[in-house]
């Protein structure tokens, strides 16, 4: 089954990403410095019963093997910074959906589920200065804490190995991985550029393999 369903829809939950934003999106910051006001939100957070803050080191901060029961040597650095969110909404959907597909974005790491019907919802955010397996690993340990072991039949995500290695460390090894639609058409797109000099022939070549995918 394609992806793009995964990518095309998730632009279009409305009703998760409005519920998200009535715990997580404040107006007005809390301080004028950004890295005081992220420590007075996410202390706010934490007086919630509904805290959706799962994880929170801040850059000049020591991590701590306590948190999580990590090694030390899966420890961040002093220098990294990790946010991890996942609000109640997100939590029941990532319990219900989780089963099915897992996908990740690799900027701002988004968790998505798949529905039956092909649509991706968020279920869970991270926002890090890196996204290698030592930090994703935290990622999906702070994810764990709140939904406990997560067995995904299908994971999607780009062609490097960390965000599977990560979650299979934690959650368990996927049945099946597949690689993002994105990276792969990127990937189709420069092996083109790469082989082919006429401009036509390179299109034909693209739309065909276009048509393949959608295929499949």
């Amino acid at each position: 089954m394609s992806s793009d369903p995964v990518l095309d829809d998730v632009g279009l939950n409305v009703e998760v990403t409005s519920q998200c934003q009535g715990t997580t999106d404040d107006r007005k910051r809390l301080y004028v410095n950004d890295h005081v006001s992220v420590q007075l939100w996410v202390e706010r957070m934490h007086t919630r019963r509904d805290n959706p803050v799962l994880f929170f080191k801040h850059r000049g901060q020591p991590d701590r093997p306590d948190i999580l029961d990590r090694l030390p040597e899966n420890l961040l650095k002093e220098q990294d910074f990790l946010l991890a969110i996942m609000t109640a909404p997100q939590l029941e959907l990532l319990r219900t959906l989780g089963t099915n597909r897992v996908s990740f974005n690799y900027q701002l790491v988004t968790v998505l589920c798949v529905d039956e019907f092909g649509a991706g919802f968020p279920v869970a955010y991270c926002i890090s200065n890196r996204t290698d397996e030592k930090a994703m690993a935290t990622f999906f340990a702070s994810v764990r804490s709140k939904t406990g072991q997560i067995p995904a039949d299908i994971f999607i995500t780009h062609d490097g190995l960390s965000f599977y290695n990560a979650w299979s460390e934690v959650m368990g090894r996927p049945k099946h991985r597949l690689l993002c639609t994105w990276h792969v058409r990127k990937n189709w797109r420069d092996t083109v550029n790469k082989h082919i000099q006429n401009k036509k022939l390179k299109a034909s070549v693209y739309r065909q393999n276009n048509t393949i995918a959608k295929s499949i």
